[in-house]
């Protein structure tokens, strides 16, 4: 599955994973990261996306999960939350089974190719007393230490090892 590296600089805000897959490791093939990490309010954003030609087989939710746990357990966060647009159903259903709950329909939020588009809200609250919470933590593989790419800062755009 993915092999996410860590793309966090000091006071960034930001912490992101390249996913890339066990069999073809030097493939790069999508990312998930959190963005706008706010310690005082214990909350950020998360965000993800694939290579159409890697969808379907579980690599974002895979990394998603293993980030989430990061964030929740390493870096000590409360709410995560989440936007897509409305037209890209496939990312609702990775928010789903991460255990996102929707929260809102924001109108023409986003303009993209020259067009508005819909955008959707969905949340995560770490509360182990959630009944899903269990189920994803079981459901969901952790990524294996010889699977991660570690130790990578960034400077803007230029990553460095």
């Amino acid at each position: 599955m993915g092999r996410p590296f860590s793309r966090y600089a000091a006071g960034s805000g930001n912490l992101g994973w390249g996913i890339r897959p066990s069999d073809a490791i030097e493939t790069f093939v999508g990312f998930t990261g959190l963005n706008h990490i706010d310690h005082e309010h214990q909350q950020a954003e998360i965000s993800f996306w694939i290579d159409p030609a890697w969808s379907g087989r579980g690599m974002v939710t895979e990394a998603a999960a293993a980030l989430l746990n990061h964030a929740e357990n390493a870096l000590g966060l409360h709410r995560i939350e989440a936007y897509h647009m409305a037209r890209n159903p496939g990312s609702g259903r990775v928010l789903e089974k991460l255990g996102f709950c929707q929260e809102g329909l924001l109108r023409d939020r986003v303009r993209k190719w020259g067009q508005r588009e819909d955008v959707l809200l969905w949340s995560r609250i770490f509360d182990r007393d959630q009944p899903w919470a269990a189920e994803i933590a079981d459901a969901m593989p952790l990524l294996t230490r010889a699977r991660m790419w570690h130790d990578w800062q960034c400077s803007g755009i230029d990553c460095v090892n």
